[in-house]
């Protein structure tokens, strides 16, 4: 009998987790309870956006009460306070987005790639120039990453194949041997490794694990360790639990 528990990684999960550590590269720490005077700020404003017009950057303002429209644009009067900046980017189309947002409540990058989970990385503060050199280098390199992305693809799609290639070898060669010799027996796929769990009679059970890296060597003596664990159950008077190799023999 077959049985399959939870998969493997998928191939969202590893995509996921690729951009989430280039992302997560992005934030460069600032001193403690620092945060970056308006200066830095109009400065950061004004280079992005002369090397990357095609940015969504705004300004965000200090709210002040009875005003309107204060809380961000491009547009200054005479009295405004600078309180953060938004940068947004497509790096190919409204699927993929790189943003950066900082005010005096939240900071935060986040990023979007094709249906993916958002990815959101948020920190108590940063290093303003350094973070938007990192910010830029993102952008700029996203094509390599794009490369990187279809590497780690084309290898993720090598492994699956291996993997899909062995555990029907694993099942193939248990049922072979197994199936004639009458023992009633449960081949449990964990992702990495198959339990292998066979009946010896009345509440006795032998349990082992089988995988990509011993199933030749233990599937060829199979036939001859239950013949062997055979003979030790006729001599026992007593239950008792058996563990050797990480292997378990109940009985």
């Amino acid at each position: 009998m077959l049985r399959k528990t939870s998969p493997r990684a998928s191939w969202c999960q590893i995509a996921h987790d690729y951009w989430e550590k280039l992302v997560g590269g992005i934030f460069v720490p600032g001193d403690r309870g620092s945060y970056p005077s308006e200066g830095e700020i109009l400065s950061a404003y004004n280079e992005i956006l002369s090397r990357h017009p095609e940015c969504k950057c705004k300004i965000l303002k200090v709210k002040v009460p009875g005003m309107l429209k204060n809380s961000s644009g491009d547009l200054f009067q005479r009295g405004d306070r600078v309180s953060g900046i938004w940068i947004i980017e497509l790096l190919e189309s409204r699927d993929v987005v790189l943003e950066f947002f900082m005010s005096s409540a939240s900071l935060y990058v986040s990023f979007k790639h094709n249906g993916l989970p958002t990815i959101l990385v948020r920190s108590a503060t940063c290093d303003l120039q350094q973070t938007m050199k990192n910010f830029e280098a993102f952008i700029n390199n996203y094509p390599v990453h794009l490369v990187g992305l279809e590497q780690e693809k084309i290898e993720f799609e090598k492994r699956l194949k291996i993997e899909q290639m062995t555990k029907a070898s694993i099942k193939a060669g248990v049922s072979q041997i197994l199936t004639p010799l009458g023992y009633e027996w449960d081949l449990v796929d964990k992702g990495n490794y198959f339990a292998l769990r066979i009946g010896m009679g009345k509440k006795k059970l032998v349990e082992m694990t089988l995988n990509g890296k011993n199933f030749t060597r233990r599937l060829p003596v199979l036939e001859e360790t239950l013949q062997n664990i055979e003979n030790l159950l006729k001599n026992l008077t007593f239950p008792v639990d058996i563990s050797m190799n990480k292997e378990l023999v109940k009985l």
